[in-house]
């Protein structure tokens, strides 16, 4: 009988497991079916082009017959009058776009001392807004266009140099960066994902050299562009999904239950053999261990509450206590067996 209740526990220990198991399994399918990654999408491409233009206009001389040089010469400081500067920027869409788009123009004065170095450090500085900054809304259009002109006074600039190195007796190095920058921002209908570029051109051009020539650059990109839309998880079947949160919430409840459980009885499991070989090692001299149960048929059952109680009995009867082992790990039987009685304590792991 003792037999069939343990095999009876193991089995539905094993099937306690094996259901969480089971659910942990069925939460983590139902989850991935739920779950899955949108592929990227192409919203558009994209196109940039921008140039920068400028004209050298030149003071009255006697030597050049035109009013002004184009871009790409080398110049005679002495001669130049002014600049004549044009730019454009055009950003071009597959889809038609909003558009917000703005830009400004400014200058910063570079002063130096004039040294061998290349890393040699700024004496004076100073800033100059040639253009505010100007806005523009487009609607529904494949493409924006940034176009403008401005002149720079290169007199101004250059008596500001000449002034500052006659007072402090410095012998500089000055340039004048123009910088222009143009900001958009294009939507597309429907989508909640906006197309941002920053760009930046610029003219750097010396100011008390002799002869002098321009710097120009930008950050434009050249080619296409192609725009993506953003990758994100995305919850195909929320019913689905909120099915494989309930069964995975579940079986997290039932392995943590489980896992205490378990470590409960393995606890009790710890403390009776504790209790056992404590018994056994100090009554060594009144316990006899047998292997199995002797035959109790037709003798009267007594049972005690300790094992105290049994020492009693024992110094009383002066009959040895027999030990047996029901259940290894789990039952044992220490018990006095004298004419038609059986004094028993039974020691085992508690049980639900």
């Amino acid at each position: 009988m003792k037999k069939k209740w343990k095999v009876k526990k193991s089995w539905i220990s094993s099937m306690k497991w094996i259901l969480a198991i089971i659910l942990i399994i069925m939460s983590l399918f139902i989850l991935l079916v739920s779950i899955g990654i949108e592929e990227q999408k192409e919203l558009t491409t994209i196109e940039e082009k921008g140039y920068l233009d400028y004209q050298v206009y030149l003071k009255p001389n006697q030597y050049y017959q035109v009013p002004y040089l184009k871009k790409g010469e080398r110049y005679i400081s002495a001669l130049i009058d002014a600049i004549s500067v044009q730019f454009e920027y055009e950003l071009d869409s597959k889809e038609a776009l909003n558009y917000d788009g703005k830009y400004r123009i400014d200058a910063s004065l570079d002063v130096k001392q004039k040294n061998d170095t290349k890393d040699s450090k700024t004496l004076w500085a100073k800033q100059f807004v040639i253009q505010p900054t100007k806005q523009t809304k487009i609607q529904k259009k494949n493409k924006i266009t940034v176009k403008d002109e401005f002149v720079i006074d290169y007199d101004i600039y250059t008596n500001l140099v000449r002034t500052f190195q006659q007072q402090y007796q410095v012998d500089v190095s000055a340039n004048l960066d123009v910088k222009i920058y143009i900001d958009t921002v294009g939507t597309l209908e429907n989508k909640d994902k906006d197309i941002t570029k920053n760009v930046v051109m610029s003219l750097q051009i010396p100011l008390n050299e002799t002869t002098i020539d321009f710097t120009e650059e930008n950050n434009i990109i050249r080619g296409k562009e192609v725009i993506l839309d953003e990758t994100d998880e995305l919850v195909h079947n929320k019913p689905l999904f909120i099915l494989g949160c309930f069964l995975l919430s579940t079986s997290t409840i039932v392995f943590v239950y489980y896992g205490l459980e378990l470590l409960k009885d393995g606890k009790e499991q710890y403390s009776y053999s504790k209790e056992k070989n404590r018994i056994l090692r100090k009554y060594d001299s009144v316990i006899v261990n047998a292997k199995r149960i002797p035959n109790m048929e037709g003798l009267s059952i007594i049972e005690v509450s300790s094992f105290d109680e049994l020492l009693d009995a024992e110094e009383e009867l002066h009959t040895p206590i027999i030990f047996v082992e029901i259940i290894p790990g789990a039952v044992g039987w220490f018990f006095i067996i004298t004419q038609n009685q059986v004094w028993r304590y039974v020691l085992k792991v508690k049980v639900k």
